[in-house]
């Protein structure tokens, strides 16, 4: 697997056991003994002549996304790759997408319960295809609104 080539979305618990399984199979080299520096604010690991960074992923709690996160996080991977590694090596990425989605939410729900009242609905008893078709209509104005703030960076 080549360090560029991986996507985004990996849990952080199989990018932690691939970096292992790397680090495995060159500290079990039967004549090198691994020895460790530090380079600035990075420790390395010196394995047959190759300096190799210690690194490890932060313990991340379980992180749901909701609608509006997993569409800043494809955003993301797509468009911003590098923004994306850096983000998640620094351990920001899913907690920036759920904060991003978190507040999108609040945004269409505030949008959504103002156009309601501001719009005139049909009777919802008599008519419930017309109330449902505008109260479907007023949700996507109410989305169309926050979809810019996803996708700036």
């Amino acid at each position: 697997m080549s360090w560029g080539a991986r996507s985004c979305s990996l849990p952080a618990t199989v990018l932690q056991f691939r970096l292992n399984q790397c680090i495995i199979q060159i500290l079990n080299h039967p004549h090198k003994r691994p020895v460790e520096r530090r380079l600035s604010q990075m420790m390395y690991t010196n394995v047959i002549g190759y300096q190799i960074p210690n690194l490890s992923l932060p313990k991340a709690k379980k992180n749901n996304l909701n609608r509006y996160g997993r569409m800043r996080l494809d955003y993301l991977e797509q468009n911003e790759p590098n923004l994306c590694d850096q983000m998640m090596l620094e351990g920001t990425l899913l907690p920036s997408c759920r904060k991003m989605g978190q507040d999108a939410q609040q945004m269409v729900d505030k949008t959504l319960r103002e156009l309601i009242q501001k719009t005139p609905m049909p009777n919802r008893k008599t008519n419930p295809l017309g109330w449902a078709q505008m109260c479907n209509s007023l949700k996507q104005q109410a989305e169309e609104m926050i979809l810019p703030m996803l996708y700036e960076v």
